[in-house]
Formats: structure tokens, C-alpha cells, sequence
């Protein structure tokens, strides 16, 4: 359900969105592009979720990091 949200949150018929081109960035490396523009990896996202705080809500829904870190 997550995957599915960011996917369309940056896909619109089909087209994307957002892409990091030659010109967004000039400072970014072909290699951190590549990373950027590439499929999320579980890890990351294990990695991002558990290092919330516990007690301080991370966005409009009011849920803080220890309810998404147990569920």
C-alpha cells in the first residue's frame, strides 16, 4: 500500500512526474542519479522508519514514529 502511494504520487498516466535529468542537477554523479531514480530498497526504508523519534509525529495524520515503528 505504501509502494503503491509513492508510485503514484510521482507517476500520472503513465508518465513520470519527477525524474532527475542531466540538467537537474549538475553536481550529482551519473552514479547517485541512477541511485536516485532507482526502486526504493526495503533497507532504506527499514533505515528511515526506525530512526523517527518515538514521540513526535512525522506528518498531517498525528501518528509519532513509535506507532509506525510497532505496527
Amino acid at each position: 500500500m505504501v509502494s503503491e502511494y509513492y508510485h503514484d504520487l510521482f507517476i500520472d498516466n503513465g508518465v513520470e512526474k519527477y525524474a532527475i535529468t542531466e540538467f537537474t542537477f549538475l553536481a550529482v554523479l551519473l552514479k547517485e542519479k541512477i541511485s536516485l531514480n532507482g526502486p526504493f530498497k526495503i533497507e532504506e526504508i527499514k533505515n528511515a522508519l526506525f530512526d523517527m523519534s518515538l514521540w513526535k509525529a512525522s506528518g498531517l495524520d498525528g501518528l509519532p514514529g513509535s506507532f509506525y515503528q510497532n505496527a
